[in-house]
């Protein structure tokens, strides 16, 4: 009960809040490569070249007060060492705001975690950098961390904080960052639905209508909005989107269309048809059922086995009997009730919010570790409030 009240406080808090920025933000223009914010955190999408014997598990625990609430939470080093846990270290305690509700937050540089609001911690000297509470994360370029700020009582507009020069930078050139939508793979193009309409946007500021027509069939529980229409960008001239549920197509910058599959769906889902690549890079269509879409061979099948990254997936859905069998390499490790969607991996090792069996996992038990040296489950029970990742 008292951790109910206490997310009821933090949700009003969180909706009470208005934070001033503190900092002297100067005029700049948007520069190097883009890494932009995925689904997933950015340290999973790093290469490693060997499994390490010694890693940590950042994640952000909710510090509960005497009276239930929580308006304090820990940024938490969990270390191991060949798949055995260390004592935990408390890296920074900070105001709940900070680091926000559920997680979001990213990894870089093996050093700094990123919050979803564009905050920055650097890790190894236990100290905040930069204290965004307003902003959206966007993503990295270089050693620039970019956000969107939007608040009508501060400067706001696209910041990128620089890691070396620990110095706030107001963009007037964004660049790519500014465009709205969904970026084409080279970031010159970006793509948006509007209802039954695609448009396109690019670097210079024009806007096209690509086409229009491009139906969705909802449940008549859902409340649906302007810009639902599923499309996913597979080069950057190709874009797979659906003309209405199940009907999948090849639609081109071109204006050219070509069917691709047509899936039998049956009923409109709740929360609409949606597309997207998993941890493996494979496409999913999700309707209803979900299926992996293969776009060169024009085939589908049914999404039963969901990527988690770095050699680990789990059944895609919950088996009510004892939750999700979960593999690494193709083997299975375990079968846990758990958040799957919220794992964090690295080479070896998966860290994953668990409950007991048919538990609400809105509130999880912990988190368990299960590593491919100790080969074994580590349970790690506190209230967690998100995963954050691994780190060397």
């Amino acid at each position: 009960m008292k951790r109910s009240v206490a997310g009821l406080l933090i949700l009003l808090g969180l909706a009470a809040t208005a934070w001033t920025c503190r900092f002297l933000f100067l005029d700049g223009e948007a520069t190097g490569a883009f890494q932009e914010q995925a689904n997933e955190p950015a340290q999973q999408r790093e290469t490693q070249s060997e499994d390490s014997p010694d890693r940590s598990l950042l994640l952000v625990e909710n510090v509960q007060s005497p009276d239930g609430v929580v308006s304090v939470r820990d940024l938490l080093r969990c270390r191991f060492h060949q798949g055995k846990p260390l004592p935990n270290e408390v890296v920074l305690s900070a105001d709940q705001c900070f680091f926000g509700h559920s997680g979001g937050h990213h990894i870089a540089k093996n050093r700094y975690v990123i919050t979803k609001f564009g905050g920055v911690v650097d890790v190894s000297e236990k100290k905040v950098l930069s204290s965004e509470q307003d902003g959206r994360y966007l993503g990295t370029a270089g050693d620039q961390i970019v956000y969107q700020a939007n608040n009508a009582f501060r400067d706001s507009g696209y910041i990128s904080f620089d890691l070396k020069t620990k110095r706030l930078q107001k963009l007037l050139k964004p660049g790519a960052w500014a465009l709205p939508g969904v970026r084409s793979p080279d970031n010159t193009m970006s793509l948006e639905a509007w209802g039954d309409e695609l448009w396109l946007y690019r670097l210079k500021g024009d806007r096209e209508l690509l086409g229009r027509g491009f139906q969705i069939e909802f449940s008549v529980n859902t409340s649906p909005s302007a810009n639902m229409l599923p499309f996913l960008w597979l080069d950057n001239e190709r874009i797979l989107t659906q003309t209405k549920n199940g009907k999948l197509i090849l639609f081109k910058i071109d204006k050219k269309r070509e069917p691709l599959l047509d899936i039998p769906v049956g009923e409109p889902p709740l929360g609409g048809p949606r597309l997207s690549r998993d941890k493996d890079g494979d496409i999913v269509y999700r309707c209803g059922r979900s299926y992996r879409i293969d776009v060169d061979a024009k085939k589908f099948e049914p999404y039963e086995w969901q990527a988690l990254g770095h050699g680990f997936d789990c059944e895609h859905e919950r088996n009510p009997r004892y939750g999700h069998i979960i593999r690494y390499r193709g083997e299975e490790i375990g079968r846990l009730w758990c958040l799957p969607w919220a794992a964090v991996t690295c080479k070896g090792h998966i860290a994953v919010p668990y409950g007991p069996l048919k538990s609400n996992l809105g509130e999880p038990k912990g988190v368990k570790v299960w590593s491919s040296f100790a080969k074994e489950w580590t349970a790690i029970d506190l209230w967690v409030n998100g995963l954050v990742g691994w780190m060397n």
